[in-house]
């Protein structure tokens, strides 16, 4: 809720900023009412993975934003992934947020909380190579 709202036209007769009801008298009043957007911190723990220098740190509630991943060096990007801080799994219905491990993305919105992002890539298995003696 607003902490305070202005009457250009009209009186406020009352308002109450833990409940947003306000008490108008006049007629036709016009009411400004300017809110603070909360943001939220974006935090990443990673293992076997390096997360993009463009990804954002934080996200302003009702905002949407796209983060990258890449596996390092004999490593590949999980199946799924674990998000905290907006609701759904990746693929539901109503889902803030989705995964695509082709790609390392992950979109975020709508959070409602601080975020955290845990990836731990898989390491990849490399076949030894056999030497047969003549």
């Amino acid at each position: 809720m607003p902490q305070s709202i202005t009457v250009t036209s009209g009186t406020l007769v009352s308002y109450d900023s833990t409940t947003g009801i306000a008490v108008l008298s006049g007629s036709n009043p016009i009411v400004s009412i300017q809110c603070a957007v909360a943001s939220y911190s974006i935090t990443a723990t990673l293992t076997g993975v390096t997360a993009s220098q463009s990804n954002p740190s934080t996200i302003n509630q009702g905002s949407i934003a796209t983060l990258s991943y890449t596996a390092n060096q004999g490593y590949v990007l999980p199946s799924t992934i674990t998000v905290n801080g907006v609701t759904g799994t990746s693929g539901s219905t109503g889902v803030s947020w989705s995964y695509n491990s082709a790609y390392g993305t992950i979109t975020l919105s709508n959070p409602t909380d601080n975020i955290s992002i845990t990836i731990t890539c898989i390491e990849q298995l490399v076949a030894p190579t056999i030497e047969l003696a003549e």
